[in-house]
């Protein structure tokens, strides 16, 4: 095939999906104009002979608003012509809230969930679901069709007794081939249906991370079961949307669970934040809860007369607002007194409040999620703001390690030098002064104090150097390690190989250094029962490498270093002491081959020299 056949056949290919896209938009019809809306139910609404010409206009997508005394439910009507097709046509409400009849030319087309009575909660109904409902061969005519759509409002007769989200058509409503319509339905079903896994994956991620993560590494702070309960309260409301529907799960009514959800988050809100700061009576917390459970009790029992619910959810909407109002006031003044985490807390109060009855997000299929979202974004920020904590708690112990290493050494340091330059100089002039005695006057005696006077002085000579690595004073690391090599060499039967340029380095990690090879050593002979000890020390890269291998019996490296029957606080404070100074340890141990021991420390470009 040459160029122009492919031209040929690319230009006849582009025309002809030109013309089947245009045929198919020519058969779609999207009935976006002339509708009408009352509050109310009559029978009578879904035949084309009622009169609906005073009945108010209203847009399509859109949102309704649930109004004190009015109705639970309402009706749609829209008159409009159509094209005869001979194929079987079906209409397709992309979005529609909770439940619906829909009826065309005075026929029932098709419906999804149930009407409830008002302030009934015995149902699981779809939050948001699209709809597809074949049109019999026959129904629709050339002229004067009739579509009536009875739709839930709300489930109670006052002013926002309602699910989140709104209600009403808030999608296209259109006419199309059935078969074109039943596919797009089942994308949409399966859509919603990976948005509510994902909303629980969160949800349930959230849990884990509370429980496992956040309470093993601050403990049980004050607010932790409330942060507890926020977010099983979102578990709950991410069940609560079309997740139980689509699957056919009724061992538990979503709207019930949905209203629990809604009536219980204010006040676990509120006593999240009073529970940090307890800036006023617990008693107004205690109320405010009493009155809150006995809202939900009011609105639940269906024994209760409806103007005494409807009294009640005005005082819970009176109890959220002051919930609500007192978390934004906690979470400002957080802010203000400069607590660590305080600024996520904030924007998490914020964008939650404006979730609220707040239609926000541009695509439909997340706008009925408001609060959802919104509650998905607060607990993730309050996340965040633990995190925050947890590197600011760990910055603070780092400090604070840092400056008891440094007081312990400088402690050590300065008992080391008044026991030298005192006592070390009194015990050392009374023993020159018997020395000197004429040897006729000596006795048993004197020899005798001139014997403990030496092991005194000795004694004395090792806990300097206990104290403090004197050894580093006079020179540099690398001849310290060496001197103190040979030193070991002389008092325990151990062959050591030392391997270095001749480094200096910063006094105060020399001093860290000294004290990591101290401890390696003393282990590996006094617990490894090493004959031979290779000790390297070099520097690359900007930093310093302590490697230190010995032929020892070896142990577990996961686990024995911490279960020490001696008390075990020399590994311990060897691998502190090292996180002090950003560094890293690897420790490898075999029963055969021995323990290699290697210690990596970073280096400032000032703080070392090399010879």
């Amino acid at each position: 095939m040459n160029s122009a056949s492919y031209i040929k056949f690319i230009t006849f290919f582009l025309l002809s999906l030109l013309l089947s896209s245009a045929a198919f938009c020519s058969e779609v019809q999207i009935l976006d104009s002339h509708w009408r809306f009352k509050y109310g139910d009559q029978q009578l609404w879904s035949q084309s002979a009622f009169d609906d010409s005073q009945w108010p206009v209203v847009e399509v997508p859109g949102i309704l608003k649930q109004r004190h005394q009015q109705a639970t439910v309402g009706w749609y009507r829209v008159h409009f012509d159509s094209t005869i097709a001979s194929k079987q046509q079906a209409l397709l409400i992309e979005s529609l809230r909770h439940s619906d009849q829909t009826w065309l030319n005075g026929v029932n087309i098709g419906a999804l969930g149930k009407f409830e009575d008002n302030w009934t909660f015995s149902a699981t109904n779809p939050q948001r679901l699209t709809r597809v409902y074949p049109i019999p061969l026959g129904l629709l005519q050339a002229k004067d069709n009739l579509l009536a759509i009875k739709v839930a409002v709300g489930f109670g007769d006052a002013w926002g007794a309602m699910y989140p989200g709104g209600a009403g058509i808030n999608g296209r409503v259109l006419i199309d081939d059935a078969q074109t319509l039943r596919q797009y339905h089942q994308q949409a079903m399966l859509e919603t249906s990976s948005i509510d896994v994902l909303f629980i994956s969160f949800a349930l991620v959230d849990i884990l991370i509370v429980l496992l993560l956040i309470k093993n590494a601050l403990g049980t702070f004050p607010e932790f079961k409330w942060l507890v309960a926020c977010s099983f309260l979102m578990l709950m409301g991410t069940f609560s949307h079309d997740f139980f529907f689509i699957h056919q799960l009724h061992f538990f009514n979503s709207n019930l669970l949905l209203l629990l959800t809604l009536l219980s988050t204010p006040i676990v809100l509120a006593l999240y934040f009073w529970s940090q700061n307890k800036d006023l009576s617990g008693t107004v917390f205690q109320a405010l809860a009493l009155a809150t459970g006995l809202i939900m009790f009011l609105i639940i029992s269906p024994a209760v007369p409806s103007s005494i619910k409807v009294i009640s959810w005005y005082v819970f909407s009176l109890i959220t607002f002051l919930c609500f109002g007192y978390a934004l006031y906690s979470a400002v003044m957080a802010c203000k007194n400069g607590r660590i985490g305080s600024w996520a807390q904030l924007l998490a109060v914020l964008v939650y409040i404006y979730s609220i009855r707040t239609q926000w997000m541009p695509h439909d299929s997340f706008g009925h999620r408001n609060i959802q979202i919104g509650s998905l974004f607060y607990r993730y920020a309050l996340l965040f703001a633990y995190f925050q904590q947890l590197a600011h708690l760990r910055l603070d112990y780092k400090k604070l390690s840092t400056r008891v290493v440094n007081i312990t050494e400088n402690t050590r340091h300065a008992l080391a030098r008044e026991l030298h330059d005192g006592l070390g100089q009194h015990l050392a002039a009374m023993k020159m002064h018997i020395q000197l005695q004429n040897k006729q006057q000596r006795s048993t005696h004197t020899d005798y104090v001139e014997s403990e006077l030496k092991n005194a002085l000795l004694n004395l000579r090792r806990l300097i150097n206990g104290l403090h690595p004197v050894e580093i004073d006079h020179c540099c690391i690398s001849l310290a390690l060496e001197q103190k090599c040979q030193s070991l060499a002389l008092q325990h039967p151990v062959k050591f190989s030392f391997n270095s340029q001749e480094i200096s380095l910063d006094k105060q990690i020399e001093q860290h250094l000294f004290r990591i090879f101290q401890e390696c050593v003393c282990n590996a002979i006094t617990h490894g029962k090493a004959t031979h000890i290779e000790i390297e020390l070099k520097i690359s890269k900007l930093k310093i490498r302590l490697k230190i291998v010995d032929n020892g019996v070896g142990f577990d490296a996961a686990t024995e270093p911490h279960q020490k029957s001696d008390g075990g606080f020399g590994f311990i404070s060897l691998t502190e002491r090292i996180a002090l100074l950003d560094g890293s340890i690897n420790i490898t141990s075999d029963p055969i081959l021995g323990t290699t021991v290697t210690v990596t420390l970073p280096l400032h470009n000032n703080s070392h020299s090399i010879n």
